[in-house]
């Protein structure tokens, strides 16, 4: 595939009488060198995704020259690219890109469920909240006051144990815990979306760009800003999980 084949040429310039005659051996003089060509070609890719190996162009450049009367000369090229290819059968490569887009599919649909399902428990949790507040409101309205003996017993069991460096601890890893079931790995199932949705897209465009069409230079470029941060991602959830298990 060629995105462009580009050259640089005036195409009619005026020279010396072609059949004039040399006056001297020495000052040997050819028309077709007074012509300076500038070809710049262009390939749309120089690797083979599908089989990690180099794409070998082969270009034909032909130069085309009109004599014309009165020392007229009238140049243009014509240009024909032939690409050679290791192979142009389903590689390995395919399956494993396929795959991983299926994988990546299931995995961006689970986490989307996952996450609807956190916000109706969360939903669920908080009208349990309020009923179990409502109810507690109604028992403290029935019983206002309690017994000093109650009192003078929690107050000496809080001052007991407030104290103590292991009981703080914990504390604060019963605290940790609790947090952790109720945020139920909410933030882990956001992260985890959008490095799904980004790893789908490049994966996409990947397979697209092989077999189907030409990709231009500027969504390659997205592309691979895209596939940085889509790694980025993936790496930062899986460091995450480390630290937590």
């Amino acid at each position: 595939r060629i995105e462009a084949v580009d050259w640089k040429l005036s195409p009619t310039t005026t020279y010396y009488d072609p059949c004039r005659r040399r006056e001297i051996d020495n000052n040997i003089f050819d028309v077709a060198t007074d012509v300076t060509v500038t070809i710049k070609l262009r390939s749309s890719d120089t690797i083979d995704i599908l089989t990690m190996a180099p794409s070998v162009y082969e270009w034909e450049v032909v130069q085309h020259i009109d004599f014309n009367p009165n020392g007229l000369i009238t140049i243009w090229l014509t240009a024909r690219s032939t690409l050679y290819r290791t192979t142009e059968q389903l590689t390995p490569w395919i399956a494993v890109a396929l795959t991983t887009l299926v994988f990546l599919i299931w995995d961006l649909i689970l986490r989307v469920r996952a996450l609807l399902r956190i916000k109706r428990i969360k939903e669920q949790r908080r009208i349990e909240a309020e009923a179990l507040k409502r109810r507690l409101e109604r028992e403290r309205a029935r019983h206002d006051q309690c017994s000093t003996e109650s009192q003078c017993s929690t107050t000496s069991s809080s001052l007991s144990t407030e104290d103590d460096p292991d009981y703080q601890r914990a504390v604060q890893a019963t605290r940790w815990k609790m947090d952790l079931r109720n945020s139920m790995g909410k933030s882990w199932t956001q992260w985890a979306i959008v490095s799904d949705a980004l790893n789908i897209v490049f994966v996409a465009d990947m397979l697209l760009g092989t077999v189907a069409y030409c990709q231009p230079w500027w969504l390659r470029y997205t592309m691979s800003i895209i596939a940085g941060f889509g790694g980025f991602a993936t790496c930062t959830l899986f460091v995450s999980y480390i630290r937590f298990f």
